[in-house]
């Protein structure tokens, strides 16, 4: 049996539960709930790096991306296709940069998080960003949850056993198989272990360093 949509982990645990009664049928979704929020609280690598282009419009503000949970780095190209950083400063400097920028005519920028009645979570600049101006964020993107309209996402299509493992703590607690809840906490313990041991290998090559003799 395929485990890599949502109603897949479902079936899939009723299958290790061995039931398949209407009270358990309608906790699945709670336990895939609940076991999404100790996946998240246990390990934040297995959120997904990204990367948005954002293109100046003359404004201040830009809307973050949907599922932006922290920012790796924001860089931006010169007139001559060179990249280089940007600084963070707090939404206070930020609104004293602004006016400072915009009287000196400087062309340093400095970016700020911070939230928009308007708009929600914003990334704002200072100065504005030209029309046509273009930086690249680099961020940490949430895991999207599963849903009956989002079936799927990276975590599960690569590590199912993550979120299996996850959820039959929850089932075993809902079952009062207290021996059985530790025994899965420990088996997803390992396996996130392992999956975080991985991601890091496969980010950095898994290559040590060494240095060479002259």
């Amino acid at each position: 049996m395929a485990l890599d949509t949502y109603p897949d982990l479902q079936g899939k645990i009723l299958s290790w539960m061995a039931r398949n009664d209407t009270d358990t049928q309608s906790a699945l979704k709670d336990f895939i709930n609940i076991a999404e929020t100790r996946i998240k609280a246990r390990v934040t690598s297995l959120d997904g790096e990204r990367t948005q282009l954002i293109t100046g419009d003359g404004g201040y503000d830009y809307v973050l991306p949907s599922l932006f949970s922290t920012a790796r780095a924001l860089r931006g190209t010169d007139s001559g296709g060179a990249i280089y950083p940007l600084e963070y400063v707090t939404p206070v400097d930020w609104a004293y940069r602004v006016t400072g920028l915009e009287q000196a005519g400087t062309v340093a920028f400095y970016y700020t998080l911070r939230g928009d009645l308007d708009k929600g979570r914003v990334i704002s600049f200072a100065p504005a960003l030209a029309s046509g101006g273009q930086f690249y964020l680099d961020y940490v993107a949430r895991l999207n949850p599963l849903t009956d309209n989002n079936t799927s996402n990276w975590l599960l299509q690569t590590f199912p056993n993550v979120y299996l493992s996850a959820c039959m703590i929850e089932a075993m607690d809902f079952e009062r198989n207290s021996e059985g809840a530790a025994r899965w906490e420990n088996k997803f313990n390992v396996i996130v272990s392992e999956v975080e041991d991985y991601l890091e290998n496969e980010k950095w090559g898994g290559a040590a360093l060494q240095i060479r003799s002259s």
